[in-house]
């Protein structure tokens, strides 16, 4: 019994852990994908 709650809680660290790294990996895009956005109207800007 002990050994299953165990097993269970682990995986579902595990499934937090794998949702947390996705959602920051989405940010990071969107991020990137803004900061790339910002620098083209700059360089518009500045022609």
């Amino acid at each position: 019994m002990l050994q299953k709650s165990i097993k269970k809680r682990y995986s579902n660290t595990k499934a937090h852990l794998r949702r947390k790294a996705g959602k920051s990996h989405l940010l990071a895009k969107k991020s990137s994908a803004r900061k790339r956005r910002l620098s083209r109207k700059v360089k518009m800007i500045l022609w």
